[in-house]
């Protein structure tokens, strides 16, 4: 599926989703560099800390652009011409990893969750510091990967609306199809990021209070 309905938006879309993990992985390595200050662990926890971090992290979005990229392949059964099979085979791989981030997330959401209870994660300590970086990070990605996916995703409707308008060259009932199957996995991918944003950043609001 083609997300703008142009070859060339097409390839930015797909250069939006391969950076903004990749950015998000280095904000994170440079908040959690910036929150360590060289101060010394008495705890020995910041190791510990910086891998629940960055696991956590990458397996979030992980699971967000690989349930995008499923229902991607499965809006594409909307558009007369597509192939059934190529968008079952795209859903299935991409469902295999979702399931993967999935047991990942599970396993490294419980120990994080594990070091938040234990006596050394006090607030300030380097443990702390170093989670906060983290909700902080997927608060950034997130919100980046929502105002991208909504946004675009808005144009969907546009050529929902106006086929002879968005699609030149392209007959207005497939225009129109294109149009609804770009909403549908746009519009998943942006509430998917905004429900990501709204869980880390309540449980920073919930920290600070």
């Amino acid at each position: 599926m083609d997300v703008f309905g142009d070859t060339d938006g097409g390839l930015n879309a797909l250069l939006v989703t391969l950076v903004a993990v990749p950015v998000g992985v280095l904000v994170l390595a440079v908040i959690i560099l910036a929150a360590g200050r060289g101060e010394p662990d008495t705890t020995g926890r910041r190791a510990f800390a910086v891998y629940l971090a960055a696991v956590n992290f990458v397996a979030i979005f992980t699971l967000v652009f690989g349930s995008f990229a499923a229902v991607q392949s499965l809006a594409d059964l909307v558009v007369d011409g597509r192939s059934e099979d190529a968008a079952v085979r795209g859903a299935v791989q991409a469902g295999l990893i979702v399931g993967a981030a999935v047991v990942v997330l599970v396993f490294h959401a419980r120990r994080r969750r594990e070091l938040q209870a234990d006596d050394v994660f006090e607030r300030g300590g380097p443990a702390w510091r170093i989670d906060r970086a983290y909700l902080y990070a997927v608060c950034f990605v997130a919100v980046l990967v929502a105002l991208f996916a909504l946004g675009v995703g808005a144009y969907g409707v546009f050529r929902t609306l106006a086929p002879g308008v968005t699609g030149v060259f392209t007959p207005r009932h497939l225009e129109r199809q294109e149009g609804v199957a770009q909403l549908i996995s746009l519009a998943w991918l942006g509430l998917a990021a905004l429900y990501v944003f709204l869980r880390a950043w309540r449980e920073v609001g919930t920290d600070a209070a």
